[in-house]
Formats: structure tokens, sequence, C-alpha cells
């Protein structure tokens, strides 16, 4: 008869047998991609050449280029060497990869470090190599006290070594070779007690070499030859 048939309560309890039998019935969230991590997003966007938009890059298996923790939200490495990448200045908005332990550029960028990288306080390598970037060592530099190696070497980067740099006592290489740095050799590298290995070579840095470097236990590496120097300290003889 219309307007008979099975009371709502027993309707409603027999639902769910019957929908777990369906297999035509989709959870409205099964079909909803996950949110792709803002990490993802972020390099996506400043390099869409490279990271496919719309792929989660810390999943994807064909991912190269950089390496996720272990959650798979974070990007913890990341390394810029591809000829697919765009010639320019580096993107400002990589400063915003706050987990980032490692970060390797070696690309045809140009214009100087982004200030923005000084956000970047997980940073435990930073290397900008091979790059015709410009400007200065920024002076923030010495505010990434987490930095175990420094590398920025063979760009146009002028003007003098920050004092800055001392206060990266975290430091085992710092390698700022074959830039057009100026000036003297800080005073204050000596403060780097856990320093092995500092290359400064091919500049044009003048005046002595520090009588503090002579402090530094752990140094086993150091190049200056092709600097102006004035003179040596009888600490290297």
């Amino acid at each position: 008869m219309a307007g008979e048939g099975m009371p709502w309560t027993a309707l409603a309890a027999a639902l769910p047998a019957a929908l777990s039998r369906s297999s035509s019935v989709v959870s409205p969230t099964a079909s909803m991609s996950s949110p792709l991590p803002p990490d993802c997003l972020l390099v996506q966007m400043a390099f869409p050449t490279v990271f496919e938009p719309g792929i989660n890059c810390c999943t994807d298996p064909d991912r190269r280029y950089l390496e996720c923790d272990a959650e798979n939200r974070n990007i913890i490495e990341l390394t810029l060497n591809s000829n697919d990448l765009p010639v320019g200045p580096i993107p400002a908005s990589l400063g915003n990869l706050a987990f980032l332990n490692r970060l390797d550029i070696n690309a045809e960028f140009d214009g100087p470090i982004p200030d923005s990288f000084r956000n970047l306080h997980s940073l435990r390598y930073l290397g900008i190599t091979y790059t015709p970037l410009t400007g200065v060592l920024p002076d923030w530099l010495g505010d990434l006290t987490n930095l175990t190696t420094l590398g920025i070497y063979s760009t146009n980067i002028t003007g003098p070594i920050p004092s800055s740099l001392g206060r990266l006592i975290n430091l085992t290489g710092l390698y700022l070779w074959g830039n057009k740095l100026t000036g003297p050799i800080p005073p204050s590298l000596g403060d780097l007690v856990n320093l092995t290995s500092l290359d400064l070579d091919r500049n044009q840095l003048s005046g002595p070499i520090p009588p503090s470097l002579g402090m530094l236990e752990n140094l086993e590496q150091l190049q200056v030859a092709a600097c102006l120097l004035v003179c040596l300290t009888d600490w290297l003889t």
C-alpha cells in the first residue's frame, strides 16, 4: 500500500549493512584528493618546468632534486642544478622552506642571494656554487648557526667577508674560493673552533692572515695561495 513500508527506525538501522554490501557506493571523501603539502606547492610555483603541478613532490616515485621528512610533508633537502631552471634571480619564496636542512644551488641564477634566506634556520648545509650570482655576502649568514658546511664559490660575489661568520661555531667547512671578495680576512674566523677546512683561494683579499686562525686546533686545510695577502704570519712556518 502506498505510504506503508519499513518503519524509519528500521530503515536507518538497515542502511549501513546494505551500504557495506554495495560496490557502487563511494565515500564522499574517497574521491577527494589529499591537499598538496605547502612546500610542494611552493616549489611547483617557483619552478613549474621542473616540479609538475598537482603532484605531491614528496611521494612522487619519479621525484628528483628533493627529499622530504618521514611524514612526507616538509622538504628537507633541495638541489637546484637542472638545465630546466629559468635564468634569473633565485626565487625569494625558497626562504619559506622552514624545515630545509640542505640547499644546494648550482644553476644559472643571477642577482644577489635572497634576503629571505635569513629565515632558513634549519640549514646545516648551504652550497651556492658555479653560478653568476652578484652582490655581497650578507651579514645575516652569521645567524644560520646550525650550518656545518657553507660553500659559496665560483660566483661573481664581491665585497668583504662578513665578520659575522665567526658566529657559525658548528662549521667544519667554509669554502669561499673563486669569488671577487676583497678586504682582510676577519679575525673572527678564529672563533670557528670546529673548522677543519678553510678555502679562501682565488679572491682579491688583502692584509695579513689573522693570528687567530693559528688557534684553530682542528684546522687541517687552509687555502689562500692566490689571494693578494701582504704577508704570512709566523704560525704558518
